[in-house]
């Protein structure tokens, strides 16, 4: 947890401290033996950065939600890590204070494949949307 988040938060719901063991991520995906990711989610309540600073970057991840809501500067050095490694921010979802990162490596398709899942989603029809969204070979899914 950021000093910030702790200063503006933690005086409302302080109720004692909890020891917590923790260990860099790099740590914990590299104890899982995961060889690649298909959707990381990064919520930690303002240390995303210092999450980020500790990723084997040697594990593809296709996609990133990591929430950005500290500000311009904070938000630009975590776009900035991101865009070294080989990530493209998408604008095509609105996904409150998070943002979504691409690998540049994708299928071109993915985009258009994943705003297909979001209608889907919305029209409650979620069962067709797995196919199309793992699977490349599904090119004719409307854009």
């Amino acid at each position: 947890m950021s000093k910030e988040y702790l200063l503006s938060w933690g005086k409302r719901f302080r109720a004692g401290n909890i020891a917590v063991p923790c260990r860099p991520i790099s740590t914990l995906i590299n104890l899982a033996g995961l060889q690649s990711i298909d959707f990381f989610s990064l919520d930690v309540e303002g240390a995303e950065l210092q999450v980020l600073r500790t990723f084997d970057w040697a594990v593809p991840v296709k996609v990133f939600c990591i929430e950005l809501d500290r500000g311009p500067a904070f938000d630009s050095e975590v776009r900035s890590l991101l865009s070294m490694h080989g990530y493209l921010e998408t604008k095509a979802f609105k996904l409150g204070g998070n943002a979504v990162f691409i690998h540049g490596s994708l299928n071109g398709t993915l985009i258009s494949r994943m705003r297909y899942c979001q209608q889907l989603l919305v029209e409650k029809r979620p069962g067709k949307c797995a196919g199309g969204l793992v699977h490349a070979a599904h090119s004719k899914i409307p854009a």
